[in-house]
């Protein structure tokens, strides 16, 4: 336990260590040139367990984490910081779960976020507990919580201990160092008590801490993938680990493509297969499609390129993405070509849409605006219909082309089946449409004009605008 004045806490925190269900331990606590009373406090403790340590100069928390390091006679090594308290179980469950897993070189917990004078608790902080996603997640963020986590003294030890030129950082820099030497894992059972307050590291010094997670960050990926990146890139990768926007679409596409790869080469490098990859990917569908809607305003092609990127993982498409995966769904009434259309009724598109529609076609022209009327959105098929009315009587169009109404209640497979019986989608303005149509080799028809309408059915139009000699 690394203590720099921490006279308000640390005898809570020691407190909550001495009176753990598992008692054979070595508290090691380790002054870091503190100016308060709280060595004063330490030294009344009566419990052989507690060794008190003195640095007579200011070493920092890794220097002071080190210097523990080398009393510590154990073969686990439990974090913990002076301003926190421990769950009376901690050590228990985590010496459990050490020993029953040998390949775990790190372990930490969920942690319980408390205020100041803990008085009320601000929320749970939870982090992955499958070791492949917490490995991965590593490259993105501090995926054991620092004082929460408990360590093999030799994988600690192998990798040199905590780095002392990297300030407010240190525990995240050891996490990555640590990668090649063990697995990384997490209960989910809240078993330590992060207490929030004004006078923390976290809080003093989060701007320099979040420049060091980045440079951190960058030598994460520098040694899984074995190459320099370019710097904006890189700062793309960094916000989208924390999870900030984007600016633009080029920064947005390569920090995509990058996650992507970072994947791949995770995978490789840990030679993970079935449930352990699934869950990898999984992970990274989860950022994908989070990243997407942070950035859907500002960055809306590149956010639905990201969901395309989704979708590809979560079902990889046919080696031809032009030819349907799924059985089409059997339209009665369908004609030589089909168009489908979602309506949003809280938005006036769709009148823009029936109505250019309208205009595009005559009756006999072999043509068919399948409209999905989606149950969930409370619109009944009887008020479609009559919504659509007034609309086109109000345009003063009486005579309209062919339409086929779909009312039914779809799942995702019998979604992709009504995308995979047209020909063309016109879209509402969700990228999950574009999802829909590249896994279902559907055509989208982005300019609903009457010219675009007729070229899409094969249909010349009527106006041809020929060249002239620019008189």
């Amino acid at each position: 336990m690394p203590v720099h004045n921490a006279d308000a806490y640390v005898l809570e925190a020691v407190s909550s260590i001495l009176n753990q269900t598992f008692e054979d331990f070595e508290l090691i606590v380790v002054d870091d040139d503190s100016s308060d009373r709280g060595v004063k406090r330490i030294r009344g403790i009566a419990d052989k367990r507690v060794q008190l340590v003195l640095n007579h100069r200011r070493l920092g928390v890794a220097g002071a984490l080190n210097r523990g390091l080398e009393l510590a006679s154990g073969e686990l090594i439990a974090r913990m910081d002076a301003d926190d308290v421990a769950h009376p179980d901690r050590l228990t469950r985590q010496v459990e779960f050490m020993r029953a897993e040998p390949g775990v070189g790190v372990l930490g917990t969920a942690c319980r976020v408390i205020n100041a004078d803990a008085s009320q608790v601000l929320g749970v902080a939870t982090y992955p507990s499958d070791p492949a996603v917490v490995g991965f997640d590593m490259y993105f963020t501090c995926a054991v919580a620092p004082p929460s986590a408990m360590i093999r003294a030799a994988v600690l030890r192998d990798a040199g201990g905590f780095a002392t030129g990297v300030p407010f950082a240190e525990t995240y820099h050891l996490w990555l160092r640590l990668s090649p030497l063990g697995q990384f894992a997490n209960l989910s059972e809240p078993l330590l008590s992060y207490r929030a307050h004004a006078e923390q590291v976290s809080t003093r010094h989060r701007t320099a801490r979040e420049r060091n997670y980045d440079l951190i960050r960058g030598m994460g990926l520098f040694d899984l993938l074995g190459q320099e990146l370019p710097e904006k890139t890189l700062a793309g990768w960094n916000r989208l680990a924390r999870e900030l926007p984007i600016e633009d679409e080029e920064t947005f596409d390569a920090a995509i493509e990058l996650v992507e790869q970072a994947r791949q080469g995770y995978l490789r490098s840990k030679h993970l297969s079935g449930s352990a990859a699934e869950a990898v990917t999984a992970r990274t569908v989860d950022r994908f499609v989070y990243a997407a809607r942070l950035n859907s305003d500002a960055l809306p092609d590149a956010a639905s390129r990201a969901l395309v990127r989704v979708e590809t993982l979560r079902n990889p498409l046919p080696s031809n993405p032009f030819q349907p995966a799924v059985t089409p769904l059997r339209l009665d009434g369908r004609r030589r070509t089909a168009f489908l259309y979602q309506p949003r009724w809280s938005s006036d598109s769709w009148q823009e849409v029936l109505v250019a529609y309208a205009q595009s076609f005559q009756p006999d022209e072999g043509v068919t605006l399948v409209w999905w009327i989606d149950p969930d959105q409370g619109v009944s098929a009887a008020d479609a219909g009559e919504r659509m009315e007034q609309v086109l009587h109000s345009n003063g169009l009486d005579e309209i082309p062919d339409m086929l109404l779909v009312t039914d209640r779809l799942d995702s497979a019998g979604v992709d089946s009504l995308y995979a019986a047209v020909d063309w989608v016109i879209p509402n303005g969700e990228a999950i449409q574009r999802l829909r149509a590249i896994r279902s080799g559907v055509r989208v028809l982005r300019d609903p004009s009457p010219t675009a309408w007729r070229a899409a059915a094969g249909i010349r139009s009527n106006q041809i605008d020929w060249a002239t000699d620019g008189r």
